[in-house]
C-alpha cells in the first residue's frame, strides 16, 4: 500500500504538470548516494508489472515486486529549515528499508 498526505498530493500534482504530461508519477529506487539505494519519484507510464494507487486525479505507480518488498510506503510533502539547510520535498518511508 501507498499512502500519500493530502499536502503531497498537491505537490505530486504540480511536479506532474511541470513536465507537461499526464503520465503517472512513480515511485521507484533511485541510485545509491553514501548512504546506499533511496525511494524517489518520476514522470513514467503504467506497465503490467505495476500496482495503481489513485489520489484525486492523480494515479501514482510503483513496481508490484517493489512494493511487496517495502510492504507499506508512506509518501509525505515536508518543509524543513534551520541548521544551514532549508528546503521542501517528498520524504518517502518504506515500512521494511531497501
Amino acid at each position: 500500500m501507498i499512502e500519500v498526505d493530502k499536502g503531497a498530493v498537491e505537490q505530486l500534482k504540480q511536479f506532474r504538470e511541470q513536465s507537461g504530461t499526464d503520465s503517472c508519477v512513480r515511485i521507484g529506487i533511485l541510485s545509491g548516494s553514501t548512504s546506499g539505494p533511496t525511494l524517489g519519484v518520476s514522470i513514467d507510464e503504467k506497465t503490467d508489472r505495476d500496482e495503481v494507487f489513485s489520489y484525486d486525479d492523480l494515479e501514482v505507480i510503483i513496481d508490484k515486486a517493489l512494493l511487496t518488498y517495502c510492504e507499506t510506503i508512506v509518501v509525505e510533502f515536508v518543509y524543513q529549515e534551520g541548521g544551514g539547510c532549508s528546503g521542501a520535498g517528498f520524504k518517502i518511508t518504506p515500512q521494511k528499508p531497501i
